[in-house]
């Protein structure tokens, strides 16, 4: 089994910090202490509440983001010298809340060194007292996470096909969903290209309608896409040379 990369283990985390682990914040027994690794979640979890501007009360009448509970699941001891990267992001939205998860990887060891949980408030700071979330942090959390009911997808492109075409399906879906190029893990499979998607349930069907018509435009072309594929969540596989709209479709909503 392949080991992942940083970069993939921390692919679903919109906000990313990275420190050096220091020497004092181990302690006698010679590993970094429980302690440290919940200042780690705290600067990810501040950097990410300064992204979506809910870090100064002043900054939203008096209401601000305030922690109301926090766990880490530790994985792997730190040690010095080594450098951490946290990441960051919401996974549930309530009335006057949010849940948080966090993942920290070590960069000496290559793997998730601990996973945590957190629940953010919204706070009056003013009046003391919790309050409804207000809409526009609830807008900006949406607009970096993409939440709601998403779909995770990926189109793997042989090298037979000329990259002025693969290039066109990529540019066409970047204006619909989220698009990343996989441009290490294509090159060790021999594909000219992997496009990992994730899009919201309304975006899906703009992207299938692309994938369809640039398929069209390909056989027009008296070009073979036989093995172009696309691939969903449960690793499930489709040629699209003579995919339908609706197995596509019945292929991607699959979780």
């Amino acid at each position: 089994m392949n080991e992942k990369s940083i970069e993939e283990l921390l692919r679903d985390f919109p906000v990313v910090v990275q420190f050096p682990v220091a020497w004092g914040e181990m302690d006698a027994l010679g590993h970094v202490n429980n302690i440290v690794y919940f200042r780690y979640f705290e600067s990810a979890r501040v950097a990410y509440l300064t992204k979506i501007n809910f870090i100064d009360p002043e900054a939203n009448d008096g209401i601000a983001a305030i922690l109301a509970s926090t766990q880490c699941d530790f994985r792997k001891a730190l040690a010095y010298p080594d450098t951490v990267s946290i990441g960051a992001r919401v996974v549930e939205i309530g009335s006057d809340r949010f849940a948080m998860e966090y993942r920290l990887v070590s960069q000496g060891l290559q793997k998730i060194a601990a996973e945590g949980k957190g629940v953010v408030v919204a706070y009056n700071y003013r009046d003391k007292h919790k309050v409804e979330l207000p809409e526009a942090i609830r807008k900006n959390i949406k607009e970096i996470e993409m939440l709601g009911p998403t779909i995770r997808f990926r189109i793997e492109v042989p090298v037979s096909v000329p990259v002025a075409e693969a290039n066109e399906l990529k540019n066409a879906l970047q204006a619909h969903v989220e698009v990343r190029q996989a441009e290490a893990e294509a090159l060790k499979l021999n594909l000219s290209l992997i496009l990992e998607i994730l899009a919201t349930v309304a975006s899906v069907i703009q992207a299938v309608d692309i994938i369809i018509g640039w398929i069209d435009r390909f056989k027009d072309k008296k070009l073979k896409a036989e093995e172009v594929t696309i691939v969903n969540a449960r690793d499930e596989r489709l040629d699209l040379q003579n995919a339908t709209r609706e197995q596509l479709m019945a292929l991607l909503q699959k979780k």
